[in-house]
């Protein structure tokens, strides 16, 4: 399975399901994938209720993961798409993918509340 690395603030807003997508510079080549832990974001990049997110420790062993959608960042409208986000910024490049978490083979969310933010990503796209 292939290792997807996203920031600790937004894996763990993944695992509480408070998000559903994550940026990568790359797509993974795999449906299937975990996330992992990767580089912090700075401070001033994360709206002001989620700073505490940013130096949290990432769930052990990653989050599983189904890459349902993936969209060239530069597709989005900033506005409605980080409605729902954690971050203050867009990042400029990169992809932006929308993923179906499980935690100890579970969905995070209920088949009714993805489908409410995916209808939430999709309606972003310029």
């Amino acid at each position: 399975m292939a290792a997807l690395a996203v920031p600790p603030a937004e894996l763990y807003a993944l695992a509480e399901g408070e998000v559903v997508v994550a940026f990568t510079d790359r797509p993974p080549d795999e449906r299937n994938v975990t996330v992992i832990g990767g580089e912090t974001l700075p401070l001033a990049t994360l709206k002001p209720a989620y700073r505490r997110w940013r130096e949290i420790t990432p769930p052990r062993g990653g989050l599983e993961a189904e890459v349902v959608a993936g969209y060239g960042v530069a597709l989005f409208d900033p506005t409605p798409a980080f409605s729902r986000h954690l971050r203050m910024d867009l990042p400029q490049t990169g992809h932006l993918l929308v993923l179906r978490v499980r935690l100890d083979g579970h969905a995070v969310l209920s088949d009714v509340a993805f489908g409410a933010r995916l209808r939430a990503v999709t309606a972003a796209l310029r």
